[in-house]
């Protein structure tokens, strides 16, 4: 009998409508550029006015808001995020996204009771970029604040959840074998054991950065081949498989 448990990490695509799309209109296009090298004074000229040519569009409401906050005009970023939540809905603007610029924009302000609620809204929604987190300048004043610490091992939690320290409890095999040599067919007789998983991929033993094949390593140099009763948990990443057999 077997019961198996398994945690599959979705994957969420930024939405084409933000940060790619073909493009045609000679206007458009110069908008794209210069948001694209960050002159956000350019950009939040142009998206400026394209925004008011068509106020439906969710993409240059978000890019006139990511362009208004580099030139630290925020109430404006914030008024445009808005928009842009709000057309995006239901049309590939995932409000996880924007809840993360509207707390960067918070944050940039100085309203850290804002920025941190919703760093929480996007982080409960599946935010998962931790290294834009890490990297993006308006957070720095909230590094070692206690909440910020914990939004960021959640937004981490979310781009990798089976590298958390817990899932390491899994990493096991224990079992009743009896180990045959493979180099020269010799029984090496029982073996009882409680081990560490090695990760093996691509011929090669140790931490793997992608998903890899997990095999017990009985010694580092010898292959050995047997048979048995076990219980074992296997995992990869961006998924989590438990197994109990």
């Amino acid at each position: 009998m077997s019961f198996v448990r398994i945690c599959v990490l979705l994957s969420a695509l930024l939405p084409a409508l933000v940060f790619g799309q073909t493009i045609s209109d000679p206007a458009e296009a110069a908008a794209d550029s210069a948001y694209k090298g960050h002159d956000w004074t350019e950009a939040e000229k142009l998206y400026s006015s394209l925004a008011k040519t068509d106020p439906e569009s969710a993409r240059f409401a978000y890019r006139l808001g990511v362009s208004a906050r580099g030139n630290e005009h925020y109430d404006l970023a914030l008024d445009s995020f808005a928009k842009a939540k709000s057309l995006g809905a239901g049309k590939g603007l995932p409000a996880f996204i924007v809840d993360y610029e509207l707390a960067t924009t918070y944050a940039a302000k100085g309203n850290s009771m804002r920025a941190l609620q919703l760093l929480a809204a996007s982080a409960d929604g599946g935010f998962q970029q931790p290294s834009r987190l890490n990297e993006d300048a308006e957070w720095s004043a909230f590094r070692t604040d206690p909440k910020f610490v914990n939004l960021a091992k959640q937004i981490q939690h979310n781009a990798a959840p089976c590298e958390d320290p817990e899932f390491k409890l899994f990493d096991f095999w224990v079992g009743d074998w009896d180990v045959t040599s493979t180099a020269d067919g010799v029984p090496r007789g029982p073996a009882i054991f409680p081990a560490k998983w090695a990760a093996v991929s691509s011929g090669r033993i140790g931490p793997q950065p992608e998903a890899a094949t997990l095999a017990r390593a009985t010694t580092p140099t010898t292959s050995t081949s047997g048979n048995g009763n076990s219980i074992g948990s296997t995992m990869a990443r961006g998924s989590c498989s438990f197994a109990a057999i």
